[in-house]
């Protein structure tokens, strides 16, 4: 499990750029010299690729992404290489999430082997599909992975990402949303012929503080407070020129309930407000919508995954794709090891005992799908 997760971390697979078909192949080959399954490896779009593995005819999904996200400057020690330090497996998606990958693929290795002693070959009735696109939204995987028809017949999944070994049932709604400011440039020695559109991104920002207290104090569904983030800020061509262009990101991650009109415009309302204190225009525009996950039909996957060991039944502040497949029919959960903090992080790490226990509650549930 630990030489796996090696050498699935000493493949790049960032995202952005993303481009994951090289570690895409090296996992559909690990699949297919350690068991049973049929294995495709499926272009979905220039550098993105999902890994289908079938075993008998799947009622149940199992799904994780191979991508990360950049690994930043900040690392102490080597992203892409898998540094053991007292417990800990330091590495950029060691957490999130390919030490659930090497989880599973171990699992997989005991309870559905290439071939059994007797000859014959275990049909778990189970779909494993690691997608490449998860890190940097609009994703193109699923839908690709929902229009597949190895979906056919699946009536419920798993999706893995660091839960503390908890089983996740509901989480929050996200969207991304792009504020433009648009002003006029001018020489910078006559600022005052043009109209700055960095210096109402800058007020805006400001501003937004009023409404993020606001949300912070809206709660509903088990959920403390609505999120609101300043993820990235850009703008302006060269320092003797006033800024005519200037772009926001902001992240939303909000309560059951909030709808993506009124998320837009409250946002839009404040970069109005400040594009015209600037004498500049501002235009907003939602770039993904995620849906949350609620309870739901979850009851099954739930029930499952407690059996074979999973912690309780949790709620959580952060997004996944098991939203994506619970809307299409497909109820889900979410499962893995290692904790969300230690994704998104410099020195991202998962620990063993971690990876062992989710091995574990893995082989329970596969032995109970093998029917």
């Amino acid at each position: 499990m630990v030489a796996d997760l090696a050498r699935l971390v000493a493949i790049p697979s960032e995202n952005p750029p993303c481009d994951n078909e090289r570690i895409a192949r090296h996992a559909a080959e690990l699949l297919r010299r350690r068991t049973s399954a049929d294995v495709r490896v499926e272009r979905v779009s220039a550098g993105k690729f999902n890994v289908l593995a079938r075993f008998g005819s799947p009622r149940v999904l199992w799904n994780a992404h191979l991508d990360t996200v950049p690994a930043g400057g900040e690392w102490t020690r080597p992203p892409h290489r898998l540094t053991r330090e007292g417990s800990r497996l330091y590495g950029l998606g060691t957490c999130d999430t390919k030490g659930a990958f090497a989880a599973l693929l171990s699992a997989l290795s005991e309870v559905a082997p290439r071939r059994r002693a007797d000859g014959r070959r275990p049909s778990p009735d189970l779909l494993v599909a690691l997608t490449g696109d998860e890190e940097a939204g609009p994703g193109e995987c699923v839908p690709a992975l929902l229009r597949h028809p190895w979906r056919r017949g699946i009536q419920w999944g798993i999706v893995s990402e660091p839960t503390g070994g908890r089983v996740v049932t509901a989480h929050r709604a996200i969207y991304s949303i792009r504020v433009e400011f648009r002003g006029r440039t001018a020489h910078a020695s006559r600022p005052e012929r043009g109209r700055n559109a960095i210096d109402a991104a800058a007020r805006f920002v400001t501003d937004l503080a009023v409404l993020r207290r606001r949300l912070a104090r809206r709660s509903g569904a088990g959920f403390r407070g609505s999120i609101l983030n300043v993820g990235t800020i850009s703008g302006g061509i060269k320092t003797n020129m006033v800024a005519d262009r200037c772009e926001v990101r902001i992240g939303r991650r909000t309560l059951p309930g909030e709808r993506e009109s009124t998320v837009v415009y409250e946002i839009a309302a404040v970069a109005r407000e400040a594009a015209r204190r600037f004498g500049c225009r501002a235009v907003s525009t939602c770039t993904f919508a995620g849906p949350g996950l609620s309870p739901g039909r979850s009851a099954t996957p739930v029930a499952a995954l407690r059996r074979a060991g999973a912690g309780p039944a949790v709620s959580v502040d952060f997004w996944s794709e098991a939203a994506l497949f619970s809307r299409a029919g497909i109820s889900s959960v979410v499962f893995g090891p290692g904790r969300i903090a230690q994704a998104h992080a410099p020195d991202e790490y998962v620990t063993l005992g971690s990876l062992a226990r989710a091995r574990d509650v893995y082989r329970a549930w596969l032995h109970s799908l093998d029917l």
